[in-house]
């Protein structure tokens, strides 16, 4: 309040401040002379393609007034770019930094273009990681679900598993209808999580395949009498079957390894130093 009245009274000092206000604006906006030589230059490649994704959108060409107005904006457009890249507002920017390094890392796979890979290479890097690309083990199961109710089911699954010890066939149309059926063939332990939950899965692992019925199982859906019918351990990868997912993966990671020998490359252009905070420094002399 007191630098108002003073203003007030003091019209000199006011002009002074706006002249200063006027002057650093002016610095910001045109910070050096020498950017009134520089050159923008728009090539007819450059209109040409423009064209050509203007009637691709819009179905026919651009009139001249149009293809002036496009080239108007991409001046204001460019100006401003290089004006933000003189003030320095690409640095400490988190976003332009992101997109500055995906392009980096195009451009150095573009530099980087790898051979097909042949069959045995393939088999090889397949066969370094069996895990990943083997048939899961499979089972097929028959089931008489019983939903959770307000009563217990102990005592009705206790008496339905006497009935299908009894007379194994007999499980059709009895309990409570399940997503996937009475009969699930083939069924890996991913699905069977999906449907049934990692208890219910880690307890069917244990139970034999002699087609006898027992339970009950529980999962989180309710209780499940169950007869496996058929075990099918897991098999070994067969590079006809995957071709195209072990392809895709051994290119993935040989892109990796040459990104990688470029970017070790780079970094041999710099010194990097790691400084530490006081807080550090303080933890590591305790």
């Amino acid at each position: 309040m007191k630098l108002i009245e003073r203003l007030r009274h003091e019209p000199l000092l006011s002009f002074a401040i706006i002249g200063i206000g006027i002057f650093a604006l002016n610095t910001w906006l045109q910070p050096a002379q020498q950017t009134t030589t520089d050159t923008i230059s728009i090539d007819a490649e450059r209109i040409e393609s423009w064209k050509k994704q203007f009637r691709s959108g819009n179905g026919r060409l651009p009139q001249q007034q149009e293809v002036d107005a496009a080239v108007e904006q991409w001046v204001d457009e460019e100006v401003l770019y290089r004006q933000a890249m003189l003030h320095g507002l690409h640095q400490n920017d988190s976003i332009v930094r992101r997109q500055l390094i995906q392009k980096m890392n195009f451009v150095i796979e573009g530099a980087t273009p790898l051979p097909p890979a042949t069959d045995a290479q393939l088999q090889a890097f397949m066969e370094s990681q069996p895990e990943k690309y083997q048939q899961p083990a499979k089972l097929s199961l028959q089931q008489v679900f019983l939903a959770r109710g307000p009563s217990s089911l102990n005592q009705q699954a206790a008496q339905l598993l006497q009935q299908l010890q009894t007379a194994p066939e007999s499980y059709k149309g009895k309990g409570d209808s399940f997503p996937l059926g009475q009969t699930i063939l083939n069924a890996d332990n991913t699905l069977l999580r999906k449907h049934f939950g990692k208890r219910f899965v880690d307890q069917v692992t244990e139970l034999p395949a002699d087609n006898n019925w027992l339970g009950p199982i529980e999962s989180g859906l309710g209780m499940h009498l169950l007869r496996i019918t058929k075990r099918t351990a897991a098999q070994p990868p067969e590079l006809s079957s995957m071709r195209e997912k072990v392809a895709l993966d051994y290119r993935l990671q040989q892109e990796e390894i040459a990104r990688r020998k470029t970017l070790d490359s780079l970094r041999k252009q710099y010194s990097i130093e790691i400084v530490s905070t006081p807080e550090a420094k303080l933890a590591d002399a305790r």
